[in-house]
């Protein structure tokens, strides 16, 4: 139990000085916008069967075209 509220302390302080929910909540909204953003201009290299209004920003799937790299 004492491990859980130190470990919530640190991960709250981290929140704070990273400048909040709000912050954290955009900078992961730009990342896995980067990120789909490389695989959809990938001209088939990857392919990311899932549609863009149902992607997951946690978690990104997407498969290689070419089984043989």
């Amino acid at each position: 139990m004492v491990q859980a509220i130190i470990l919530n302390y640190y991960m709250l302080k981290h929140i704070k000085q990273t400048g909040g929910v709000e912050t954290i909540e955009q900078n992961s909204a730009a990342r896995s916008k980067k990120l789909y953003d490389l695989l959809d201009s990938s001209h088939g290299f990857y392919n990311c069967d899932i549609r863009k209004d149902c992607r997951s920003r946690i978690t990104a799937t997407w498969k290689m075209t070419d089984s043989n790299v």
